[in-house]
Formats: C-alpha cells, structure tokens, sequence
C-alpha cells in the first residue's frame, strides 16, 4: 500500500497554471519571490492581515489607510459575499505576485488522518474576483508555504510508503519540485531518501532575490535519532543548491536580505558531531557563510530587524515572564526596552518593520488600548517606552490565534 501523502500535487499545479496563465504570464519580470504565509502578507503598497480577523485587511503604508480588501462596487463589506469577509475564513496561506492573490485553502473536516482537501485560488489585485484554480483530495495538511519565482511555483512533495501491515513508514523520499507557470512543465530539484521506520521533517523559512532557505532532516520514529540534516539555498535563478553550514536545529527569529539571525534553544539537541550553539543568537550571512555569535538569551523568542538593530524577546527560564530587548550593531550589546508579566494580553508582538513618512514603523499584534488587534506604533516611540499605538484593524476575540505563534 503507497500512500501519496503529496500525492497529485505537481499534477494539480501544472493544470491551474496553466488554466490561469493569461492572470500571470503577462506580467514576466524578475521581482523577488513571494512565499507564502499565515497572519499577514507584504504587498507593493503595504500589508495585508488575514487568519484571525472578521475580513482580510489591506493597509497602505504610504496613506496610512486601512481598508477592507474588496473591489466590488457598493460592497458593505457586511456578507460573504463580500471578497475581505469571504476570504477571511478561507485563507490560511496567502501571497502577493505580480498583480494576484494566491491562497491555499484546506478543509479540515476530512477525519482523524491529518488528511484534507487542498484548493488553490487567484484573486485580482484590486479584490474583484477570486477564481478557483483547482481541487486536490488527500493532500497533507503541512504545504510548507509555497514559492513563487519568475514564472516558476516550487514546492515540496512528501511521498511516503506505508508498510503492508499498516504499523508504520516503509521509507520515502522527500523532493522540492519547480512548475513553469506558462506550460505546467514540473521538474524535480532536489530529493531527500528516507528508510523503514524514518520520516522526513523540513520547512521553507525565507526568500531573498532568487534565493530560498529550507532546512530538513530524517528523524527515526521510533528512536528519535536524527540524522541528514541541515539548511540549503536554492538559487531559483540556476537551480542550483547549496548546503549551508548552519545545524538544522538553529532556527530563525528575524531576516534581512541573505542575512538573519538565528538561535538554537538547549530544549533543542543537536545532531551528533555537531556543536552546539544553544542559548545564544548568531548573526549568519548565508552569502559568505560568516556566523557570528551575538547576545545570550534565556529562552529565545520572536525578533524583528531593524536599521540600527536587533529587537527580540528574551524570556525568563520560567517561560512565564521576559523582556523586549534591543541589540545595537553599532554598541554589540543589548538593553532592556520593557519587561511583562505572565498572560499579559496587553502586550506588543512585533512582527514586520515598514517604512512611512522616513520612519521605520513596526506592525504587530497585542492588546495594548485593551482591544486585541495589529497595531502600528514607529520604532523610535517603541524603544523609548512609548505607548503612541496606532490600532490598524481588531482581531477577533474568540480566536485562540490572536497572539503570537512563533518565529517566522
């Protein structure tokens, strides 16, 4: 028995790239590449916020206005009928390119065997019409954000072969495939191989120019030995791959172009032979290959690069109380900006750093006026202490996915 746990995928992508041609194709060039992501997604003008909000918001960094994203002409924005309602329960994963929405939706209600039904969907700029591309039955629920580069969409496909008595993976093998958006023709880049009783872990962190980051390893399901792994770039342009020389468990918390900052938590083991660079943030540029260790940390937490630093968490051993921090390049020190308490809804999460007026603005999410929502306050107001917040859309309150879910 095969069970093709990305079974159909490449297939799937070939035909609605191919049905959906005349949306794309006509607008070839060769910007950076877009990932898809949850909660929020940067666009030519500003942010988009989908995932934990009654309506998918579009915000113009350059107006500082907030709209709900829909084009339809005398639209109340009040039904699903509505493009920003419609797609806000719909749309887990989310990228702009070249002129389109892309997202994925899942239908979750697929049983108890982390098996759904996968739909790709394209949506104009201007949020006038969605199309759905196509459907996909037994499909894993884990897409590991797929890429979009010059024409090309890459993703990962995982098939893996259970045994004949049904206890447990005969083997497998793990492949990152490329499909031509123009003719659907899919190519295999890359593959990873794995034995009876082994699976295999990766995930897709970050694009710059024509360059993608991904770390994978095999793990033994029954030991828990690791083994295999590692981080790799993928240059988009030629193909090509190339291992880094970064622990596939160090693991990012902020980026800038090729460079980010990475950290390995001692929750976390490294693989045999490897040294273990726990408890401490490291500045890596993934051009040279330079690593260079930077401030150690209690337990590390989400980050944001910034101009004249580094602003992350540092939480307490505890995992109960903690500290914004900010680590000057300049100085090569850090200093403590605010400290918080446990549950503290009210706080700020920080997650992407925008450009208004000259001024490097930070967007996140928190409940810092008592209503959970993204905000918007500038980076000299933040590390000064300031409370001048800006609430750019609320969040909905019943959603346990308001705060934050990790590094990204």
């Amino acid at each position: 028995m095969k069970k093709q746990i990305m079974s159909g995928m490449i297939l799937f992508f070939s035909f609605l790239l191919i049905s959906c041609k005349n949306s794309v194709s006509e607008n070839k060039g060769t910007e950076g590449a877009a990932m898809m992501r949850p909660w929020y997604s940067e666009t030519e003008n500003g942010v988009l916020f989908y995932g934990n909000t009654d309506r998918i918001y579009s915000y113009d960094v350059q107006t500082g206005t907030v709209q709900p994203f829909c084009g339809k002409s005398g639209c109340r924005h009040d039904t699903e009928a509505c493009m920003s309602v419609g797609l806000a329960g719909e749309a887990p994963l989310l990228t702009s390119y070249r002129e389109n929405l892309y997202y994925i939706n899942i239908n979750e209600n697929a049983g108890n065997e982390n098996i759904g039904e996968l739909s790709l969907f394209c949506v104009d700029s201007k949020g006038e019409e969605k199309e759905l591309l196509e459907e996909v039955g037994g499909t894993d629920q884990a897409i590991s954000s797929p890429v979009f580069f010059d024409g090309s969409m890459y993703l990962f496909q995982n098939d893996a072969e259970i045994k004949k008595d049904g206890t447990g993976i005969a083997g497998g093998k793990l492949s990152l495939c490329s499909v031509d958006l123009e003719n659907g023709e899919t190519e295999i880049i890359w593959t990873l191989e794995y034995k009876e009783d082994q699976m295999a872990v990766w995930c897709p962190e970050h694009t710059s120019d024509q360059y993608l980051y991904y770390w994978s390893y095999v793990v033994d399901v029954k030991t828990g030995d690791v083994s295999e792994g590692g981080w790799h770039e993928l240059d988009m342009e030629t193909d090509e791959i190339k291992d880094l020389e970064l622990e596939a468990f160090m693991r990012p918390t902020a980026w800038n172009g090729r460079r980010g900052i990475f950290c390995v938590s001692d929750l976390e083991i490294p693989m045999e032979g490897q040294e273990s660079r726990e408890n401490f943030y490291w500045l890596a540029d993934l051009e040279t290959g330079e690593v260079t260790k930077l401030e150690e940390f209690g337990r590390p937490g989400p980050g944001v690069w910034l101009k004249d630093g580094f602003l992350y968490i540092d939480w307490r051993r505890d995992m109960k109380t903690g500290a914004w921090k900010f680590y000057d390049w300049k100085e090569g020190t850090s200093s403590e900006i605010v400290t918080f308490e446990p549950r503290e809804e009210t706080m700020f999460y920080p997650e992407v750093c925008v450009e208004r007026d000259g001024k490097e603005m930070l967007i996140g999410r928190g409940a810092p006026d008592g209503v959970k929502g993204h905000y918007l306050i500038s980076v000299e107001d933040f590390l000064a202490g300031g409370t001048e917040y800006e609430l750019l859309c609320e969040v909905n309150a019943g959603n346990g996915n308001w705060a934050f879910q990790g590094s990204r």
